[in-house]
């Protein structure tokens, strides 16, 4: 299914904040990779309409229908039930007080499309949630509240479907099922989907084109594949500065090459990779690339 969103504008709240301007084909799943941190999550909540606080523009193309959802320099914020749009967190969230299956009820009656009864059979069995159906919520492992929530997302049947680590409590062998069986949802449905993970694995899965963010900025955009080899799945490329744009950065050999437009380079501080390495700019230049080496004194500690 072909599609497009536009998400530009500001978000500032505390120790949250994002300042955006991607212009996203939805034709082919697209990732979201990044540290903990970077607004990965703040950045779907604001496409599902969860953060009232984005000050900017939303607009959507999905189903050949072009839609406004958030202008509020005009008044304008379409609300979330009026997006269409799924939304899987990673610790679930599910309607406690409930059983499994009456969370799925619920999702079945929201649903917008018909003949969903042979679905519901073929999702339940897939999703390893066959023997949870009468079990309350309460008493679900981390792993299984994601499965029952991935399940009861789906038979709404979205209009775009976001995934924020939706698979991380789950098993390895979980993990590979549900990452099968979401490839094989979207084909057969064509729904747009936009994905965030930490395991850059996951994202070559699942993704075909893939966002890298840092400090609540996009810092490179591309094939999940290409993304995903330069930045490796510790070694995110954060750019601590105005004036360049990260192009890739390789963990195995230290370099990072980055753009320079000409006259910004005054502006350049240093380019982090992780919270280890950096490297300072001070030449002038179209285009450059530069070994990386250790900040004097810095401390040697993995950040997340």
């Amino acid at each position: 299914m072909s599609g497009r969103l536009l998400v530009e504008g500001k978000l500032a709240r505390g120790g949250v904040s994002i300042d955006l301007s991607v212009d996203l084909d939805l034709s082919d799943p697209v990732g979201i990779f990044g540290p903990t941190g970077a607004g990965k999550t703040t950045l779907l909540k604001t496409i599902a309409g969860l953060e009232r606080d984005f000050s900017g523009r939303v607009e959507v193309t999905l189903q050949g229908q072009h839609e406004t959802w958030s202008v509020p320099a005009r008044g304008e914020l379409v609300p979330v039930h009026r997006r269409g749009v799924g939304v899987v967190f990673q610790e679930g969230r599910l309607f406690s007080g409930r059983t499994v299956q009456a969370n799925l009820d619920y999702a079945i009656r929201r649903a917008r499309g018909v003949g969903r009864a042979q679905d519901v059979s073929n999702m339940v069995g897939a999703l390893d949630i066959a023997s949870l159906l009468q079990r309350p919520v309460e008493s679900l492992s981390g792993g299984e509240r994601q499965r029952v929530a991935i399940a009861r997302t789906l038979l709404s049947q979205p209009r775009l479907l976001l995934l924020d680590e939706p698979l991380a409590a789950n098993d390895n062998a979980h993990r590979n099922g549900l990452i099968d069986y979401l490839i094989e949802w979207r084909e057969q449905h064509g729904t747009p989907v936009i994905c965030v993970s930490h395991s850059g694995e996951e994202l070559e899965r699942i993704a075909s084109q893939c966002l890298v963010m840092a400090q609540g900025q996009i810092v490179a955009q591309g094939k999940t594949v290409d993304v995903i080899a330069t930045g490796g799945d510790s070694q995110t490329a954060e750019a601590a500065f105005s004036g360049a744009t990260v192009l890739s950065a390789d963990a195995v050999t230290g370099v990072l090459s980055v753009q320079v437009n000409p006259g910004d380079a005054d502006n350049l501080k240093q380019i982090k990779i992780g919270d280890q390495l950096t490297l300072g700019v001070s030449e002038s230049a179209s285009g450059l690339s530069a070994p990386l080496q250790p900040k004097p004194g810095e401390d040697e500690r993995e950040s997340d």
